[in-house]
């Protein structure tokens, strides 16, 4: 129902402020969310079934076994392709601060982004403040 009512959220705040293109970002950082949490929901689900079985599993149990790893498989040769298909580029334009700046280049290191654009005044690397708030990041 959640996922509903966001969805329904989405579509309003692109019909009534398109201009808005930075609420971009949180549909692409919630199906990457999506992306990686599927494949443990799916493990847990299997397991739990599993522990509830009674009695012996038998040929069963391979076959589910065996169904799980193969599309567990698919579903990350799927998202592999698709990350190669669909790039995420950002682009921040006039960020004052150093420290947004740094934890934007820490948050494209964590989401696999390929491109981040600095424009107008933001600052650019390397800056003290920049180095301190994103270390690690590359």
């Amino acid at each position: 129902m959640r996922i509903f009512i966001g969805l329904l959220c989405g579509a309003f705040l692109g019909i009534v402020v398109p201009e808005w293109s930075g609420v971009a970002i949180f549909g692409q950082i919630f199906v990457s969310l999506l992306k990686a949490i599927a494949p443990v929901l799916v493990a847990v689900l299997v397991i739990s079934s599993i522990s509830k079985a009674r009695g012996a599993l038998g040929p069963r149990f391979r076959v589910v076994v065996c169904q799980y790893v193969l599309s567990t498989f698919i579903a990350a040769l799927t998202a592999v392709v698709a990350s190669f298909m669909f790039p995420v580029v950002l682009v921040l334009d006039n960020i004052r601060s150093m420290h947004n700046v740094g934890s934007a280049f820490r948050t494209c290191d964590a989401f696999n982004v390929e491109k981040l654009y600095l424009c107008g005044i933001t600052a650019t690397p390397p800056q003290k403040e920049l180095a301190k708030t994103a270390p690690g990041a590359t």
